[in-house]
């Protein structure tokens, strides 16, 4: 199987990037420059087989976009492509792709993909013309969307969890960390750092990489994480972690770090997992993590992972599985209706 995943941050792709190992992946990046995540997409590493940089408003900087999409067009066309994976198509250029290729006569499936544990998922239905399917991390997500857009869900897994040590028996390391996305004050960070820092815990802070400046008073608190550093980087040299309801969550969950979700940053999302508070209430934080030496807390977890992420190290085989039958039911019916020039979608 060959395929194009596409994307206009990192973090992005990076869910999806562990396919690489199975199948033939090339990368095509719209690199978001206002955002800092965007670099590794420019890294030569990664060697990305097409590139067209977007501005802060998701438009290209290149004003012949004619040019651009037909390079990309002559790309897709050359290399059979069995799909094509939309890692960030909630704005941009992605939206395009399929419209693009459909008025070129050039046929290929595009899969659009979940980027993050809370989503805007209507948006994803209102922007249904621009993928013949839709892969989510896990079966959780299949009751996020209406019954009829249902037919074109893939529970496709998480496959970057895989690549994550888990933590063997964990030593006590005092170490804490807190993940910033947006809505949270910076006051109430503060109040949660603070409860930690009196329980003896050594206290860092790591940013949203699109957000960096906005806690810039709180480094006189915390010390601070380079906000590019990844979770798998970081996660082995903590004991605890207060995250926003982002796949950093889970992240840490598959490392073996206790996580607190804070509510007020689309926490409420984790709600199934019993891992919540609200930072009105710091010291409730010390509950959740005391909570991860009961049995059952932990089993629950485990079954909100799986639900969630799919069955531990084997996300990247799920994913490719799940894409491959889809690629395989989508060929059969294009071959079917091109008698009558109608490609649908399985």
């Amino acid at each position: 199987m060959k395929v194009l995943l596409t994307g206009f941050t990192w973090r992005c792709v990076e869910n999806w990037l562990p396919m690489r190992s199975l199948i033939d992946m090339d990368i095509a990046a719209f690199p978001r420059l206002a955002d800092p995540n965007h670099a590794n997409l420019l890294d030569k590493n990664i060697e990305c087989i097409f590139t067209a940089p977007i501005k802060e408003n998701f438009e290209f900087f290149e004003s012949d976009q004619l040019i651009i999409w037909n390079k990309f067009s002559n790309i897709v066309s050359k290399n059979y492509y069995d799909a094509i994976l939309l890692s960030s198509c909630i704005n941009g250029p992605e939206l395009k792709i399929r419209q693009v290729l459909q008025e070129r006569g050039i046929i290929c499936p595009v899969v659009g993909l979940q980027h993050g544990f809370h989503q805007n998922w209507k948006a994803y239905e209102l922007h249904q013309e621009s993928f013949d399917a839709f892969g989510v991390f896990g079966t959780a997500f299949e009751s996020c969307f209406s019954e009829q857009f249902a037919p074109q869900i893939l529970s496709m897994s998480l496959p970057k969890l895989d690549a994550i040590a888990r933590r063997k028996e964990p030593k006590i390391l005092r170490n804490a960390l807190m993940l910033a996305q947006l809505k949270t004050e910076i006051e109430q960070y503060r109040r949660v750092g603070t409860c930690l820092r009196a329980q003896g815990y050594n206290v860092f802070f790591k940013p949203h990489p699109e957000h960096i400046n906005i806690y810039d008073e709180l480094r006189e608190d915390f010390t601070f994480l380079n906000s590019q550093i990844s979770i798998k980087e970081v996660a082995s040299k903590f004991d605890l972690a207060v995250c926003p309801g982002s796949t950093s969550v889970l992240e840490m969950i598959e490392a073996g770090v206790r996580v607190a979700v804070m509510e007020d940053e689309n926490g409420l999302d984790y709600s199934s997992f019993g891992i919540v508070f609200s930072v009105k209430r710091p010291e409730a934080v010390f509950r959740i993590f005391d909570g991860y030496d009961d049995e059952v807390f932990l089993k629950n977890i485990e079954e909100q992972m799986r639900r969630h992420t799919g069955l531990p190290k084997l996300r990247n085989q799920a994913a490719v599985s799940e894409l491959s039958m889809f690629c395989d039911a989508w060929q059969r019916i294009s071959s079917r209706s091109a008698n009558i020039g109608i490609v649908e979608a399985p």
